[in-house]
C-alpha cells in the first residue's frame, strides 16, 4: 500500500519562523520541538503520533499497518472498528497497548511479520474479537496484560512465545481468557500452547503448567478431557474453573487439589487417589452435578466448603478414609439435599469442622464408639434438639480383630517386589493397615491401625 503523508502543523510554523525573523538556530530548534508533536494522518485513513497509531477509519478490510509505526493503541480507545477483517502488524511494531482491538468484532485473521519486534499485550488487547478462531503470538513477547483475550468465543487455540514472563501482573493465569474467575469461561478454546524453552511455563495437551511441571495452572474450560504431565503434583487454584469435563482421571503422581481448583466445575462423579494427601477450602464449590466423591486411605486433610453446593444424590454414601485428620467446616454443607445420605468417619479421632455436614437433614452417621464422628452428632443433637436430624449408628461399621496375610514368606531380591494381600477378620471389618518388615531379610509383618 502507497501512503501520501502529510505534515499538519508545518506550514504553521515556516510562517510564524517568518514572520518573526528568528535566528537560523532557533528556527532549527523550533522545528525539532514541532516535528516531535507532530500528527500524520496519512490518505489511507491511519492516523499516527509519534510512531503511535491511534485511529484507522479508512474503508479497507484487509488491512497492513504502515512501516514506521511503534505502538498500536493510545492505551484506552480501540484503533479498529468491527468492519475490519484482518490485519498485517509490522515488524517495527513493539507494543499493541491496552484495548487496541477491543470489540473489534469482524477481525478473523492477525499476522505478525517474522522479524517482529513486538514484546508487549496490554491488558484486554484483543477483548471482544469474537471471530478469531486461532492466534499465535510472535517470539520476542515478554508480557500480555490482564483479560487480554477474554470474550474472544470463537478462539480454539492459541499459541504463546517461550519468551512470554509476566501473565496478567502474576495473577491467575485464566484471567488471560476470562474476566476473572466468576466471568463467563471461554466458549471455544480447548488449547492454550506454550512454545519450548519457556522458563517460566510449558504445556502438555493444551493446558498450562509451571515450569517443573509439577503444577497445573490452567486446563481451558471446553476441554472434555486431559492427558497429564507426567511430573504433575498439584493441581492450582481455578485450574478447572468452569471446566465442561463431565468425568476426570486423576493421576497417582497428585499430592495436592488446592482451593477452588475445580471452581463451577461440571464434573458428575469423581475418585481420589492414593497419592492425594490434601484437598484445599472449596476445591469443588459449586460443582452442582457432582452425585458421589470415593476418597482413598493415604488422604490427610480436606478443607473448609471443599464439597460445599455439590449435588449428591439420593442415598449417597461417602467414606472418609481413617488417614483423614480433619476435615473443614461446611466441607459437604449440601449433604443430604437430595434425600438421604449417609456417611462413614472411618477415623476414631479425625477433627471434623463446625458444620461440616448439615444437621437439618436426613443423614447416617456411622462410626466407632466414643469417636469424633459420635460426639459431632451427639453434640448437634443437644445444641439443636428436635430439629437435628443426624443420626449415629456403628451398625456395619465392625471393629478388626485380626489380620492375615495370603503368604507366609517370601524371597524377594535386592530390586524385587511382591504383593501381599492382607484380610481383616471378623468379616466386614474396617480399618487402616500399616506395612513394616521386622528386619532387612526378615518377612514382612503388618498390623490394623485402628
Amino acid at each position: 500500500m502507497k501512503h501520501s503523508w502529510r505534515a499538519i502543523g508545518a506550514g504553521a510554523l515556516t510562517a510564524l519562523m517568518v514572520a518573526n525573523c528568528l535566528p537560523v538556530t532557533a528556527m532549527a530548534q523550533n522545528v525539532q520541538q514541532m516535528a516531535a508533536l507532530a500528527v500524520v494522518q496519512d490518505a489511507g485513513g491511519f492516523t499516527i503520533e509519534n510512531g503511535m497509531l491511534t485511529a484507522y477509519t479508512g474503508d479497507e478490510k484487509n488491512v497492513t499497518i504502515p512501516d514506521g509505526v511503534t505502538v498500536i493503541g493510545n492505551g484506552t480507545d480501540a484503533v479498529f472498528s468491527s468492519a475490519v477483517e484482518s490485519v498485517i502488524i509490522p515488524a517495527g511494531v513493539t507494543e499493541i497497548a491496552a484495548n487496541a482491538f477491543y470489540g473489534c468484532t469482524g477481525l478473523k485473521g492477525v499476522t505478525f511479520a517474522g522479524d517482529s519486534q513486538l514484546t508487549k499485550i496490554g491488558q484486554e488487547a484483543f477483548y471482544a474479537v469474537n471471530q478469531l478462531q486461532e492466534l499465535a503470538i510472535p517470539e520476542g513477547v515478554t508480557e500480555i496484560g490482564t483479560y487480554a483475550f477474554a470474550a474472544m468465543s470463537a478462539l480454539e487455540t492459541i499459541t504463546l512465545p517461550s519468551t512470554l514472563a509476566t501473565v496478567c501482573d502474576g495473577a491467575w493465569f485464566g484471567n488471560l481468557f476470562a474476566r476473572g474467575t466468576n466471568g463467563g469461561a471461554p466458549e471455544a478454546l480447548t488449547g492454550v500452547n506454550i512454545a519450548e524453552g519457556n522458563s517460566n511455563y510449558i504445556s502438555c495437551d493444551g493446558a498450562v503448567y509451571s515450569a517443573d511441571g509439577k503444577t497445573l495452572l490452567y486446563c481451558p474450560a471446553q476441554k472434555s478431557a486431559i492427558q497429564w504431565n507426567g511430573t504433575v503434583e498439584t493441581i492450582g487454584s481455578y485450574a478447572f474453573n468452569k471446566s465442561a469435563m463431565q468425568t476426570i482421571a486423576l493421576p497417582d503422581t497428585l499430592r495436592t487439589i488446592d482451593d477452588y481448583a475445580f471452581y463451577s466445575s461440571k464434573l458428575t462423579a469423581l475418585s481420589i487417589p492414593a497419592s492425594v494427601e490434601s484437598i484445599g477450602k472449596s476445591a469443588f464449590f459449586i460443582n452442582m452435578n457432582l452425585k458421589s466423591v470415593a476418597f482413598t486411605e493415604g488422604l490427610k486433610t480436606i478443607g473448609d466448603s471443599a464439597f460445599s453446593e455439590c449435588g449428591f444424590s439420593d442415598g449417597v454414601v461417602l467414606e472418609i478414609p481413617a488417614s483423614v485428620t480433619s476435615v473443614g467446616g461446611s466441607a459437604f454443607d449440601c449433604l443430604g439435599d437430595m434425600g438421604a445420605a449417609s456417611i462413614k468417619v472411618l477415623g476414631n479421632t479425625t477433627e471434623l469442622g463446625g458444620s461440616f455436614i448439615p444437621y437439618y437433614n436426613s443423614i447416617t452417621v456411622y462410626g466407632k464408639n466414643g469417636s469424633t464422628a459420635e460426639q459431632y452428632v451427639t453434640a448437634k443433637k443437644t445444641e439443636k434438639g428436635e430439629n437435628c436430624k443426624l443420626t449415629f449408628q456403628t451398625d456395619g461399621f465392625v471393629e478388626p480383630t485380626g489380620i492375615s496375610l495370603d503368604r507366609g514368606a517370601v524371597t524377594l531380591s535386592r530390586t524385587g517386589s511382591v504383593q501381599l494381600i492382607a484380610t481383616l477378620t471378623p468379616e466386614g471389618a474396617q480399618g487402616a493397615v500399616a506395612w513394616s518388615s521386622s528386619a532387612p531379610s526378615g518377612p514382612p509383618s503388618a498390623a490394623p491401625a485402628l
